[in-house]
């Protein structure tokens, strides 16, 4: 297990931005650019809110009150359960 994982505030385009340079390869250029496009229109339009009629008693609070912390996978030598698979 990886000691100190990046935190990060909830800003989600930056969040999905992050998420992007980690992705294991680079993948087909349309995932790219869909990627991107969604990624444009989200900043355009944002989160919904309640004025928005299918969101409208659905709480975005627990999306931006906690600190998110992206996922680093361990690698051997770290110690833990990993090693002990031989």
């Amino acid at each position: 297990m990886n000691a100190s994982p990046e935190a990060v505030s909830f800003d989600p385009v930056r969040l999905l931005a992050g998420l992007a340079r980690r992705a294991p390869g680079a993948g087909p250029a349309w995932h790219a650019d869909l990627r991107e496009r969604s990624a444009a229109r989200f900043e355009e339009i944002g989160l919904p809110g309640p004025k928005v009629e299918h969101w409208r008693e659905t709480s975005l609070a627990p999306l931006v009150e906690p600190v998110w912390a992206t996922f680093v996978p361990a690698t051997r030598g770290e110690g833990g359960a990993w090693d002990d698979l031989g």
